[in-house]
């Protein structure tokens, strides 16, 4: 798709993905939306976070191979890094797997929902299944490491995005292709969401937004798709700033959300 060449720097300076300054009429991905909407995670702009994901696709051919026909894994806590794994993921579907997964649910995805390779943290690597391509993104959004089995580990550096805007409107309805796809607690299966459907919902949830700050259960997993609608997009859409942790390191499957 290409999207990366929809980013570009203000002052009219190219955005270094591509010299191509076509920038779109619409904005019919859930990442570009997030990108265009002003708002912030741990003071990262949600923008340059996308423009990493992007840069980190052009950067690696074993990634953009490893995710032909096939979908990627995020196994992540809400945080930076998630929108540069949906950015990574470029408008195709990302599947959405708890923080806290273990290693036989995280294998069982794997072989059944067709993941090409997940984005995920140094400290989970213990519970991946041996053989899959994984991304780590300690150090995103300026780094990201690519893992191929049974291949040479490369350091991706993702350069600075900053400042960025993206131009387009704001206002037309997201594409019907697969955007995330989340599990169904009440019907054990795992959902496809476009992006038509996930903007539709960001967009209710962020008109009940105040200015007021909003804390959130230090509990609250993205990978759950309300929550994510409710402490993620919803106020991403809304341009606020999230603040994902409170000084001291995160133990994993937790984290703290607010938004100002």
């Amino acid at each position: 798709m290409g999207v990366g060449r929809w980013i570009r720097r203000e002052n009219a300076v190219t955005f270094p993905l591509s010299p191509s300054t076509f920038l779109p009429s619409f904005l019919d991905l859930l990442t570009l939306r997030l990108a265009a909407s002003g708002g912030s995670i741990d003071g990262h702009a949600a923008s340059a976070l996308v423009a990493a994901g992007f840069t980190l696709l052009q950067r690696s051919a074993a990634l953009v191979r490893a995710l032909d026909g096939r979908r990627a894994g995020v196994l992540l806590p809400p945080s930076p890094q998630f929108l540069v794994a949906l950015g990574a993921a470029e408008g195709r579907g990302a599947l959405l797997l708890g923080w806290d997964s273990d290693a036989t649910t995280i294998a069982d995805v794997v072989r059944t929902e067709r993941i090409g390779v997940l984005f995920t943290l140094a400290d989970a690597v213990a519970r991946l299944p041996a053989g899959t391509m994984r991304v780590l993104l300690d150090g995103a959004p300026r780094s990201a490491d690519v893992v191929v089995p049974d291949a040479e580990r490369r350091s991706v550096d993702l350069g600075s995005h900053f400042p960025l805007t993206v131009e387009g409107d704001a206002t037309a309805p997201g594409r019907d292709e697969e955007g995330l796809v989340t599990y169904d607690d009440g019907t054990h299966r795992w959902i496809s969401h476009s992006h038509r459907e996930l903007i539709d919902g960001g967009r209710r949830r962020a008109v009940s937004l105040t200015p007021s700050d909003l804390d959130v259960d230090p509990a609250v997993s993205w990978a759950d798709l309300g929550a994510f609608l409710d402490t993620g997009l919803g106020p991403l859409l809304a341009g606020a700033r999230l603040r994902t942790r409170r000084g001291e390191p995160r133990l994993a499957g937790a984290a703290s959300t607010r938004v100002s």
